[in-house]
């Protein structure tokens, strides 16, 4: 089953480098420890002004909340500090999610974001689909694993044919080669966290289409 709820890791297939998600509220001010389990790790600030230690570097990361812009880091550690600190906003917890897993050193991972709502003229650019849709992201495939983590908002995820109701906290873990698209927003719009690995043909980082790529190659 491509779509995961509710943290339900025993759930995860086995393709996936990606073992484990999580997301923490961490008071302003505070110093944390987090320990995954795994060997590496990958942290997507939601909003805040965090500082990230994996034991070799010290990585700075600044988001205001609402903000485009994707503040992320990737760590050599599956056990890193992040420290908190107080900046000219007024909330006063910082939050992140966390990816972790055990990929290789020199394998091509990365991590990004978008936000999602329904259109007022739904267009879908990418390969046909037999079923009602309501925003304009394509049904399209990747040459890499990709993941959804639910940060925001509710909607209807297609993999490979399939229609899922997807919501906060709920993983979406697609297959490299696999068709996706978001088909409907439920809410005001949906924001996401992405992670992608597992780099495969050849390696195109962008959206892909039968009839512009060629069929997707899919592999275990």
């Amino acid at each position: 089953m491509p779509v995961i709820h509710n943290f339900q890791y025993n759930e995860i297939p086995e393709w996936s480098v990606l073992k484990k998600w999580e997301i923490y509220d961490i008071p302003v001010g505070s110093t944390f420890t987090i320990e995954t389990g795994y060997g590496k790790c990958g942290v997507w600030l939601l909003n805040g002004y965090v500082t990230v230690d994996d034991g070799s570097r010290r990585q700075d990361l600044w988001r205001r909340l609402g903000q485009d812009v994707i503040q992320f880091c990737f760590c050599g550690s599956g056990t890193i500090t992040v420290e908190c600190h107080a900046d000219d906003n007024w909330w006063n917890t910082n939050k992140i999610a966390v990816f972790s897993g055990d990929w290789a050193d020199d394998e091509k991972v990365k991590m990004g974001g978008f936000s999602c709502a329904n259109a007022d003229r739904p267009f879908n650019h990418g390969d046909p689909v037999d079923f009602p849709f309501f925003t304009t992201f394509p049904n399209h495939y990747h040459e890499y694993d990709e993941y959804f983590l639910i940060m925001r908002g509710n909607g209807v995820f297609m993999d490979d044919g399939v229609l899922y109701n997807v919501g906060p906290g709920d993983l979406v873990a697609t297959q490299r080669g696999r068709h996706h698209m978001v088909a409907a927003v439920w809410s005001e719009s949906m924001n996401c966290a992405e992670f992608g690995s597992r780099y495969g043909g050849r390696g195109r980082n962008e959206f892909l289409y039968e009839h512009t790529h060629g069929k997707p190659e899919v592999t275990d």
